[in-house]
């Protein structure tokens, strides 16, 4: 039977809680399995781009892999190489809606989804599957790190937390009370992770890392209250204010600093670069009506044009779904 997997956009950093934070948003990619019998490629796919994806990704959608080269595929052997079974053959088909490249855990979505299916195949003729836990586990190992793999299995807003008595990450899910939603753009330039990773330091000052922890103490003690004071709203901004990678990366989305500060004006609490980037998103007040504003203005001034993104705080997660 068909086997559809749901895994929602998510996004790391969130300022100053670099690579130990991300929340999942209400934007998803969904990947439907079917059993092959044929033999060849492991995995066979076919794609679905919605207009934000083409919109924002160009020629680059023509070099996604659709064999076994494919991040899908190669986490779905991942499973069967664990529990040392012999892998089934699938065919997958994926509905895009999430930009490629651009900082919104668009990979996380393709680890997951090749997990998942793995397991679920595991479970349907072997009779034995992997607890969530442990997939989380795996699909850390094959992204490399939890920020954005733990809130898009888990929904919401997800701590991780490395823990040397068992050499793994434990996952924390911070409340979010705050009547805020997300909005931003994705400008149509790409940057990998590697190179966004590049200009980020070994080491920082002891004055940066204590200006970094309490901000980011501010970050969950504001998004955890339902009601702000004006002193409160007033220093929201303060808890995005990252010293050790928005900064460095800057340089690779001209006008990044720039669009914040019209924002702010413009009544957006905070802003934030989206994990690696290039997306630009910021915290706004639920009920603000955002559709009027040109959150690009400030790219388009220095010839960046970029797509408006509207979204809100996913707290589903993973989803599984049988036919």
């Amino acid at each position: 039977m068909p086997i559809r997997v749901s895994v929602p956009a998510t996004s790391a950093n969130l300022g100053p809680g670099y690579d130990v934070w991300g929340i999942a948003l209400s934007l998803r990619n969904t990947f439907t399995g079917n059993r092959r019998e044929v033999s060849g490629s492991l995995c066979t796919f076919d794609f679905q781009f919605s207009e934000l994806v083409r919109s924002t990704a160009g020629a680059s959608l023509n070099g996604i892999p659709q064999d076994d080269n494919n991040l899908v595929s190669r986490s779905y052997r991942y499973i069967f190489e664990k529990a040392g079974r012999e892998p089934v053959p699938i065919h997958v088909s994926c509905e895009v809606n999430i930009p490629l490249e651009r900082g919104l855990g668009a990979s996380s979505t393709a680890i997951l989804a090749g997990l998942v299916l793995a397991n679920e195949m595991l479970r349907e003729i072997y009779q034995e599957a992997y607890t969530v836990e442990q997939l989380f586990d795996f699909a850390t190992d094959i992204e490399g790190h939890p920020d954005n793999v733990a809130p898009a299995i888990y929904g919401g807003w997800v701590l991780s937390v490395w823990d040397e008595a068992v050499n793994k990450y434990k996952t924390f899910q911070l409340p979010v009370n705050a009547p805020v939603k997300i909005a931003g753009v994705v400008p149509h330039l790409s940057l990998n992770t590697e190179k966004a990773r590049s200009v980020i330091a070994d080491s920082f000052p002891m004055e940066i890392l204590i200006a970094q922890s309490s901000r980011m103490a501010l970050l969950a003690h504001l998004l955890s209250l339902p009601h702000w004071s004006g002193y409160e709203m007033e220093n929201f901004h303060l808890a995005l204010d990252d010293r050790i990678h928005q900064r460095q990366r800057a340089a690779f989305i001209p006008g990044m600093f720039e669009t914040f500060a019209a924002w702010h004006r413009q009544g957006c609490y905070g802003a934030f670069l989206s994990g690696a980037g290039t997306t630009l998103l910021g915290f706004w007040h639920r009920n603000q009506e955002l559709a009027n504003l040109d959150l690009g203005y400030e790219l388009g001034r220095r010839q960046v044009t970029s797509t408006p993104l509207l979204l809100d705080i996913d707290r589903g997660g993973l989803m599984i779904e049988k036919d």
